[in-house]
């Protein structure tokens, strides 16, 4: 394993559960992929598929400038067993989760659910 997969596996770690304690503000591209801004570097995730039609995750690094510093997926980390729990079987599923977590933050789609559910029991209604 080389050194820069140790490195984007413990970037997707870290990422993963900053997301999921929501310590991350993210925000949608114009094509609606989600990006953060931290240290000054945006980090953006998208998806696609590899030349068999298989799904990939993808994460890019970019500096201020717009220029790409770095740029993997999920193949690069594929050799590590994912530690987030029993529903992960490998890194494609953490990167597939991590990217709908931050879709969700930056839509706010989230808050938007438990607001309704919160105005729906202040109106009794029963279910």
């Amino acid at each position: 394993m080389s050194e820069s997969n140790i490195k984007f596996k413990n970037l997707v770690d870290k990422l993963f559960y900053s997301t999921s304690s929501s310590s991350i503000v993210w925000s949608l591209t114009d094509e609606n992929y989600p990006f953060c801004i931290i240290a000054d570097y945006k980090i953006v995730l998208t998806s696609g598929v590899d030349y068999e039609g298989e799904p990939m995750e993808y994460i890019t690094i970019y500096n201020l400038d717009g220029h790409t510093v770095d740029s993997f997926n999920d193949n690069s980390i594929s050799a590590f067993k994912p530690q987030m729990g029993q529903s992960f079987h490998n890194y494609w599923k953490v990167m597939e989760s991590l990217r709908e977590m931050a879709v969700r933050q930056a839509t706010g789609a989230d808050k938007a659910i438990d607001e309704i559910i919160d105005a729906l029991n202040d109106n009794d209604v029963p279910f």
